[in-house]
């Protein structure tokens, strides 16, 4: 009796240990599956991770047409276009039409005296330059540049008048500059931008046909004040400032 005891009890612990260990075996990997956290590893934020946001990339400009409404108080009436030709290099034409310097006419009385009247006739301008964008954080055309230029302007007119008698005396004066400019190109909207520049040089200026007083005739019964016709030929120093408007595409 005490030994079919003991193979009963043996059995009982052998069956238990069976179910245990299937038990254990099956329930464990489910459970782990069960608690265990999801880690996901990335290089960014989480927002980067489950959203995907589409960014515009911003069109290499390469052309621009300018112009400069400040030279409207020097008669001058330019249209400037900017072509990239390198990395950070551009090619600057402008052409224009003069025709009333209404500065010079004001600060300038010794080419330009009240004893004579004259009537404005249209002219031309023509300017070149070369552009340097030395910046690396800024694309070609925008940021800070450095600009060789040279700009020519003439001027017409005829004088009409002398004192109170008719004359007929057609006038110019040529104004070319030679000048290292350094400006800055700042947008203002994707395409519309202001270029504001300074610049020191040279310029010759030329003055034809001027009239200015002359002999004083007595023939002894009446006085005739008579003009004379001068030219001048002078370099002289040069300053500019000014901006430019314009749109780049």
């Amino acid at each position: 009796m005490p030994k079919i005891l003991f193979l009963f009890l043996c059995s009982f612990l052998s069956v238990n240990g069976v179910f245990a260990q299937h038990t254990f075996k099956s329930v464990a990997p489910d459970s782990a599956k069960q608690q265990s956290p999801q880690i996901i590893v990335t290089e960014g934020s989480p927002a980067t991770y489950f959203t995907t946001k589409k960014v515009a990339e911003k069109t290499p400009l390469h052309t621009c047409i300018k112009m400069n409404p400040l030279l409207l108080l020097q008669g001058d009436i330019p249209v400037y276009l900017e072509r990239k030709i390198a990395k950070k290099l551009t090619i600057e034409f402008g052409l224009g039409m003069t025709y009333d310097n209404v500065v010079t006419d004001a600060l300038d009385p010794d080419h330009y005296s009240e004893t004579t009247t004259k009537e404005n006739l249209m002219g031309y301008s023509v300017a070149a330059g070369l552009r340097y964008y030395p910046s690396s954080t800024y694309e070609t055309m925008e940021g800070y540049y450095f600009a060789p230029e040279v700009r020519y302007r003439k001027y017409k007119s005829v004088a009409n008048q002398y004192l109170e008698e008719p004359i007929n005396v057609k006038q110019g004066r040529d104004f070319t500059d030679f000048k290292l400019g350094f400006g800055y190109v700042d947008f203002i909207e994707d395409h519309i931008f202001i270029d504001m520049y300074t610049g020191v040089g040279m310029r010759k200026r030329n003055y034809f046909n001027m009239v200015r007083d002359g002999e004083i005739i007595d023939n002894g019964t009446t006085i005739v004040e008579t003009y004379e016709l001068w030219n001048e030929n002078k370099m002289v120093p040069l300053f500019s400032l000014g901006a430019k408007i314009g749109f780049a595409f």
